[in-house]
């Protein structure tokens, strides 16, 4: 397990570079692809989002993670945009240990145990906000986040865009009570 700690909140990314910020690592296997920045479809807004899916009709998976430092937090909400072009979806269990040929996101305070946060949907659509109670989700499933939290955004199947796959942008972790706009506070920071 990395020791490094994670990002610090509040936390946004909007994928305008052509590759994943430091707190994100990018696993694919088969004939996942990830691709970063600018592409073919639309993002939600910016220059550029981040895709997932699969080349050459053979199964691939793609595994997005973010390492957070949520030590001592204890109101932090993930919220985030996803365009789905699936129009089916492998079910994700409820826990896994390591990786799993499944769409969704999960979380995890060791890298290894993962606990179903978010299942993805099999209805295709435009960019819709997803917004989740961290926090709430990791006291139910009796995780203590910590500065080397994990979120894992993933995907499975065998197809390219824009025939399955799936598109997040805007990914944000913060404190609602603390952050208004975590895009204000963050660029302010910088």
């Amino acid at each position: 397990d990395d020791e490094t700690p994670g990002a610090a909140l509040p936390f946004f990314d909007g994928f305008e570079s052509v590759s994943l910020s430091n707190a994100w690592v990018g696993i694919s296997a088969g004939n996942g692809r990830i691709q970063v920045g600018e592409g073919e479809l639309a993002p939600f807004e910016g220059s550029g989002h981040v895709s997932v899916d699969a080349t050459n009709n053979i199964y691939g998976l793609n595994e997005l993670i973010l390492t957070a430092d949520l030590s001592g937090q204890t109101n932090v909400v993930l919220d985030f945009w996803e365009n789905n072009y699936d129009s089916a979806r492998e079910a994700m269990p409820v826990r896994f240990m390591d990786s799993t040929n499944a769409d969704g996101i999960a979380i995890s305070g060791d890298g290894v145990t993962w606990h179903r946060l978010f299942e993805a949907s099999a209805v295709r659509s435009n960019y819709v906000n997803r917004s989740i109670n961290l926090s709430a989700f990791a006291a139910t499933n009796g995780l203590a986040p910590d500065a080397n939290f994990k979120i894992k955004f993933q995907q499975y199947d065998r197809y390219p865009l824009p025939i399955y796959g799936r598109c997040f942008d805007n990914v944000q972790l913060y404190d609602p009570a603390r952050v208004a706009d975590v895009r204000l506070t963050v660029r302010e920071s910088e």
